[in-house]
């Protein structure tokens, strides 16, 4: 099997059992800054914050003069898994894969994270820990927070915007779908809302970890990757997130503009997430759906 160049924009670092892969650009202060001991260096430096998540991720300041900040996750297993072992993983590293996966969605122009730097602590017979560290999207909240601010208070201003965040967002997934790209965790909170002083907020999708990418998405793929992110909104009290039908309807129709026969679009699609629903309902039958 043919092995992967490291692209140009990164290099490696070896010490010892430690594998460091740097954006270039960064790697002169990371280092200054000490990265290479992650306990060390967060204990350290007095600018880390932690954000809630499955654990807490810390952000830490690079920048002082432009409040530029790195946020650092630590690879985790989720589920069941979770119990028996917390982080260490088994085989070809998964983030060294997200690694090449987004830089070519970045060459694609798909609004995304920037990573700065990988750090994988190889263990006996395959196994490993990794971490992932990220250039932290200013002045961006997850598209779940941005509608439960919005529903706070709804005016003229707030609905319009809300409408055009609803239509951009269709419209990155849609793009990310004609590249061929499936999001393996396509989600409220996998996708960021990057407000903009001089123009209208931009959606970033993130976390392509297991994520895929094929010369061409079948259109089969397409709706059980949009299956899943309707699902996901389904589980979620509508009245928190301010989103109505009508809301649905703007998206669906904004994903589906560019092809012929809309409406038989939509109509194939809601039937076929109607069947993706009982599937569920009987696979995880304590989950609730709405009518």
């Amino acid at each position: 099997m043919k092995k992967k160049v490291l692209p140009p924009s990164f290099s490696l670092i070896k010490k010892g059992n430690r594998l460091i892969y740097m954006r270039n650009i960064y790697k002169e202060q990371l280092l200054g800054m000490g990265i290479e001991n992650q306990a060390i260096f967060l204990k350290n430096n007095k600018s880390t914050i932690f954000y809630n998540g499955r654990d807490p991720v810390p952000s830490v300041l690079i920048n002082k003069t432009d409040n530029e900040r790195m946020v650092i996750k630590h690879y985790t297993h989720g589920g069941f898994t979770r119990i028996f072992n917390k982080d260490i993983f088994w085989g070809k590293p998964r983030p060294l894969k997200e690694l090449f996966f987004v830089e070519k969605i970045i060459s694609l122009n798909i609004p995304t994270y920037e990573i700065l730097a990988l750090i994988i602590d190889k263990m006996p017979f395959f196994f490993y820990r990794a971490d992932l560290i990220t250039k932290e999207l200013s002045n961006g909240v997850d598209l779940k927070t941005y509608f439960e601010n919005l529903s706070t208070k709804q005016d003229k201003t707030r609905i319009k915007e809300k409408r055009e965040v609803i239509k951009s967002v269709a419209g990155v997934i849609r793009k990310m779908h004609s590249a061929g790209i499936y999001h393996a965790d396509l989600h409220l909170k996998n996708i960021i809302i990057k407000k903009n002083i001089n123009s209208p907020p931009l959606p970033y999708i993130i976390d392509f970890d297991n994520s895929s990418i094929k010369r061409k998405l079948s259109f089969k793929k397409k709706l059980k990757n949009l299956f899943r992110f309707h699902r996901y909104i389904d589980k979620i009290d509508k009245k928190s997130i301010s989103l109505s039908r009508s809301d649905f309807l703007r998206f669906f129709k904004e994903y589906f503009n560019n092809v012929k026969n809309t409406d038989q679009y939509l109509r194939e699609y809601l039937h076929g997430y109607s069947k993706h629903v009982k599937f569920h309902k009987l696979w995880k039958p304590g989950q609730k759906y709405p009518r």
